[in-house]
């Protein structure tokens, strides 16, 4: 275990902190104020791209507070533990 709550190539528990603060910034500017994105997604609906593990990690813990871990969970292939019980 490195400092940081995490192992070699992993995101830290303070960036997986980070990552669900902006997030739910995201849901608030772009479902709530803007009404640019819907306040519910269906699976499938989201996807993302990345490039390793610890970006997939933080497109999840964004992901998360903008619609839920149910259907971040089905989008993403790494279920991240932290995130879903950070809500």
């Amino acid at each position: 275990m490195l400092p940081g709550g995490c192992t070699k190539g992993e995101l830290t528990l303070v960036g997986q902190q980070q990552a669900l603060d902006l997030g739910a910034w995201l849901r608030r500017r772009y479902v709530q104020q803007l009404c640019f994105l819907p306040p519910r997604s269906a699976a499938g609906a989201v996807s993302g791209r990345t490039t390793n593990y610890r970006s997939v990690a933080v497109v999840h813990c964004c992901c998360v507070p903008m619609w839920s871990a149910a259907v971040c969970l089905l989008v993403f292939a790494v279920p991240l533990q932290a995130c879903v019980q950070a809500l």
